[in-house]
């Protein structure tokens, strides 16, 4: 198979419905393309309306996307800026990882055990088709922190609480 991308992507309009219609489980990613699209193009979902989890985060890496009741209408825009992000459900998680791939700039992306609970080995799998991925544990990133004796990023992460008390009494060691 060889797959020769067009020069622009065409904006859209999708309605997600029940088989053989547009699966629901697409639309995160669907609407992460719709985000680099010429023009307007609009999804609504008539499965599940709380499915739109994903648009504050896109809107982060400067998707233009703005939602009412269960229908996105996105504005395409020319592209994407790496920034801190977080998965809300395993399908955001993997719109969130392809913005991060088109966007310009690193992407940090926490709560990514909604990925792993998804796609198994999903990171190593980018990483066999040259993708520049790092993962990174709760630990590794609060020494990053330590090392560096500043904050630059906060990350909320699950138990993360234990970690903070731990940096804070080391700057209180200091101190």
């Amino acid at each position: 198979i060889t797959v020769i991308p067009p020069e622009n992507i065409k904006s859209t309009k999708i309605l997600t419905h029940v088989y053989p219609g547009f699966p629901t489980d697409m639309q995160s990613q669907w609407t992460c393309l719709m985000t680099l699209s010429d023009g307007i193009s609009t999804i609504q979902d008539t499965i599940y309306y709380d499915r739109f989890s994903h648009i504050p985060e896109l809107n982060r890496l400067g998707a233009n996307i703005v939602l009412k009741d269960n229908i996105a209408t996105i504005n395409g825009v020319k592209s994407l800026v790496g920034t801190n992000v977080m998965c809300t459900d395993l399908r955001a998680g993997a719109a969130l990882v392809l913005a991060a791939l088109t966007a310009k700039g690193t992407t940090k992306i926490s709560r990514i055990y909604h990925i792993d609970r998804g796609y198994e080995d999903f990171d190593i799998k980018l990483e066999k088709i040259n993708v520049d991925i790092k993962r990174f544990n709760e630990k590794e990133v609060w020494n990053n922190l330590l090392q560096n004796s500043y904050i630059k990023y906060l990350f909320l992460l699950n138990n993360s609480h234990k970690l903070v008390s731990e940096y804070l009494s080391s700057i209180n060691s200091i101190t």
